[in-house]
């Protein structure tokens, strides 16, 4: 059994886009992609979804503390899984926020140390970096998403640079799903169905990969 470990923020975790004045729920389990993915795998793989509703890399000083800091929270979460053969990293969406100051370059710099910090847990850990669906400022999240459009343009190339680098996977979600247009953050159903099995097919490239290298 294949064990997949997410460490991802709110999109991962399967919040709803939040409409003004409105509150945070979540979307059924089979429409959240981590889900969907596992579906679209089939049978030998398990998942632990460590995903927590507005975390960060951690890296900006205004980064909020514990569960929401990927930096801060890495370890005990390697700690308390079970040992993953793959780990998927989907973070810089609350980054881009105007009051976390950082750009492009930081965020993907920050999520280059948190595979750092996998890879210190352990070497032979396959991981897979996600580039968030990019974000619009508008809705609820419209204030705080201030100048995010401009700063997202690179983080693509930024995190596509940091794992070859790294010598990990990448994959950009851009492509296969938008975020809603009730809050400019968060996926739809349809989203999460979209970028599910294109996860999985780069899943299976992964363990393809590993198997013809033995």
């Amino acid at each position: 059994m294949r064990q997949i470990l997410v460490f991802g923020d709110s999109n991962s975790v399967g919040v709803c886009p939040v409409p003004i004045g409105g509150k945070q729920v979540l979307h059924s389990e089979g429409d959240r992609w981590p889900n969907v993915m596992l579906a679209a795998l089939g049978d030998g793989y398990s998942l632990q979804n460590a995903s927590f509703s507005g975390r960060s890399t951690g890296a900006s000083p205004q980064a909020r503390p514990w569960r929401r800091n990927g930096a801060e929270i890495m370890p005990r979460v390697l700690e308390q899984a079970v040992a993953p053969d793959l780990v998927i990293l989907m973070l810089g969406t609350n980054d881009l926020m105007a009051h976390m100051k950082m750009d492009a370059g930081a965020i993907a710099k920050a999520v280059g140390d948190l595979v750092d910090m996998v890879h210190g847990a352990s070497k032979d850990v396959e991981i897979l970096v996600l580039s968030p669906v990019p974000v619009i400022a508008r809705g609820v999240f419209e204030d705080r998403l201030a100048g995010a459009e401009a700063r997202q343009v690179q983080l693509p190339f930024c995190l596509r640079q940091m794992t070859i680098e790294k010598g990990v996977s990448f994959l950009d979600l851009a492509p296969y799903a938008v975020v809603s247009a009730v809050d400019g953050l968060h996926l739809e159903a349809d989203a999460h169905h979209a970028i599910g099995p294109v996860v999985a097919a780069q899943v299976e490239t992964i363990f393809q990969g590993q198997e013809q290298s033995r």
